[in-house]
């Protein structure tokens, strides 16, 4: 196969070889729309190019080391991010339009100091970590999460100014063709019909045993609810909420899972909108060690800062809720690490007294 010609890392745990063949048997690659770049390919399905990376962890924490899988979106070129109302109309359409991705531009401080006379572009945006847990099916979920990129990519290409100011959809032909891979069909032929379904975590009973074995430490505490699961774990003086719901149904892609990390606004000293994208932008450039299957946004009238993913039932897989569970709470103490490093965190039974006392 093509992707043989290229170098592997040493001693992977999941090779280059292993990825690239679950991503292109998922996405029905064929050659004639792929060029090999190092360490991965470009996709052209349609009018976007898509950029698949496999790297292998460079800090050798892990032996064999870990694997990070990046998959990237053309989407917007030139996009304002120095106008205010951008940053604020992207910070609150990203719930709506991001799902397993995020959306990524550089954001204004970052763009003055490193992209001068550069394209301010925003992608759309994923990453898995492969490790010895997760080798033999997070590549395959990574896959089917990060096709509705190119998916989306076409089908949002009309959406006007209102968000994006004067910024053109990135489209790597002119003029637009209609000819595209008919893998681009799968969320009207296969996601979406699912979707009308009830949810599949509704009765997988997966909540009730996260919560029985994991929350009810110092890291988080947690209940079942009506409709899924809520989890809070240390964030500063306070703690930031997890969401497992199942009662949210998707615009786009209908049921499913929807799980959302909420920091309230007041525990977050920047500007939400600045921070959300600031963010969104990290997670695309640095490795975390935690999978980015959503989006960094604003949400709902206090503007909290929140990150959200959206599965929907096509992707259900048994055992997901603990892996997306421990990741989400990977995620706000990556947050505090690396944005609010001199913030002290409070253990949870000191918060929950606290609150206690003040009710």
């Amino acid at each position: 196969m093509f992707w043989r010609r290229q170098k592997q890392p040493r001693g992977a745990l999941v090779s280059r070889d292993s990825f690239l063949e679950t991503v292109t048997r998922v996405w029905r690659v064929k050659d004639s729309e792929i060029k090999l770049v190092e360490n991965g390919f470009e996709w052209l399905p349609g009018n976007h190019t898509v950029r698949v990376f496999v790297h292998e962890d460079a800090r050798k924490l892990s032996d064999p080391p870990a694997v990070r899988i990046t998959v990237s979106t053309d989407y917007r070129r030139w996009v304002p991010v120095r106008d205010r109302q951008f940053v604020k109309l992207a910070g609150y359409s990203a719930n709506m339009c991001c799902s397993t991705y995020s959306w990524v531009y550089p954001p204004h401080d970052i763009a003055d100091e490193f992209f001068a006379g550069h394209s301010t572009d925003l992608d759309l945006f994923a990453s898995a970590y492969i490790t010895e847990a997760t080798s033999r099916w997070l590549p395959t979920l990574f896959a089917h999460m990060a096709l509705l990129q190119p998916i989306n990519a076409e089908i949002q290409a009309g959406m006007g100014g209102f968000v994006f100011g004067d910024a053109e959809p990135a489209m790597a032909r002119r003029p637009k063709v209609t000819n595209v891979n008919e893998i681009l069909n799968a969320l009207r032929d296969a996601i979406a019909p699912q979707g009308q379904k009830p949810s599949a975590w509704s009765d997988s009973g997966e909540f009730e045993d996260f919560v029985e074995t994991y929350a009810r430490s110092e890291r988080c505490v947690g209940a079942v609810t009506d409709y899924g699961m809520i989890l809070e774990t240390p964030f500063g003086s306070d703690s930031a909420g997890i969401m497992f719901r199942t009662d949210i149904q998707h615009p786009q892609l209908g049921q499913g899972l929807l799980i959302a990390t909420v920091i309230d606004a007041q525990q977050i000293p920047h500007d939400v909108f600045d921070e959300a994208a600031t963010l969104n932008f990290l997670e695309s450039r640095f490795w975390t060690d935690v999978p980015q299957l959503g989006c960094w946004h604003s949400h709902g009238e206090r503007h909290n800062l929140t990150h959200s993913v959206f599965i929907p039932n096509a992707m259900f897989a048994p055992n997901l809720i603990v892996h997306f569970a421990h990741w989400a709470l990977d995620r706000v103490e990556w947050v505090l690490g690396k944005r609010f490093p001199k913030m002290p965190s409070l253990p949870m039974s000191d918060i929950l007294e606290k609150r206690l006392k003040e009710s």
